[in-house]
């Protein structure tokens, strides 16, 4: 079905994403793929410029669809110095694409938080075409509700990327990585074979001395 075509994905904005209207961001950027399994392939946009005005008006690729292919999975993330903050996602249904008028589809899509529960919506055109047709003659047509869904799979990756950027935030915490480095050169001081409690006891000491 999706031999040799191509995916367009405009990403014009985006609204209602409470984590970085409220708290601000270092680099909010809308990431998509169409394969849970190779991410790697996948498309982002640059950053947007203002946080309060989330918008991109910018246009990923993605080639060479595999036949299966069903949906696109959408990723709206706020990129950190060490990690990048999973905000809102969403599997759209690339069938609805398929039958829009010239395989294009200008939508307004429902995003969820890892609970599935709806955070935000993103303003997409999505376009199918053989890999040979130009890039841009096209009628982008009239804005439409479009269907996005929670998949399983797809939930399962953003809670696990949320709680590995709660994990680095908190390693990155400068006391609990100066804790860590004295437990780490306590253990390596008093052997491999060594009871532990003796290193756990220097590292409360040093806890209780940064009080």
């Amino acid at each position: 079905m999706y031999n040799e075509t191509t995916l367009d994905i405009t990403v014009h904005r985006a609204n209602g994403l409470d984590d970085i209207d409220k708290f601000g961001g270092n680099d909010p950027h809308v990431f998509a793929f169409i394969n849970l399994n190779e991410t790697e392939k996948g498309a982002k946009t640059d950053a947007a410029e203002d946080i309060k005005d989330l918008k991109w008006e910018q246009t990923l690729r993605i080639e060479n669809l595999a036949d299966n292919t069903t949906h696109v999975y959408v990723e709206v993330m706020d990129g950190g110095v060490t990690s990048n903050k999973p905000i809102a996602y969403a599997a759209i249904p690339l069938s609805q694409v398929g039958q829009a008028p010239d395989n294009t589809f200008a939508g307004e899509f429902k995003m969820f938080d890892k609970d599935g529960r709806r955070r935000g919506v993103v303003i997409l055109t999505l376009r199918l075409r053989k890999s040979e047709d130009p890039s841009n003659d096209f009628e982008e047509g009239e804005l439409q509700q479009g269907i996005s869904e929670v998949h399983s799979k797809h939930q399962e990756r953003f809670n696990y990327l949320q709680n590995k950027e709660k994990l680095q935030r908190f390693l990155d915490n400068p006391v609990v990585a100066d804790h860590t480095a004295v437990f780490i050169g306590t253990r390596s001081t008093f052997g491999r074979n060594h009871n532990m409690s003796a290193a756990q006891s220097a590292l409360n000491a040093t806890i209780t001395r940064g009080r």
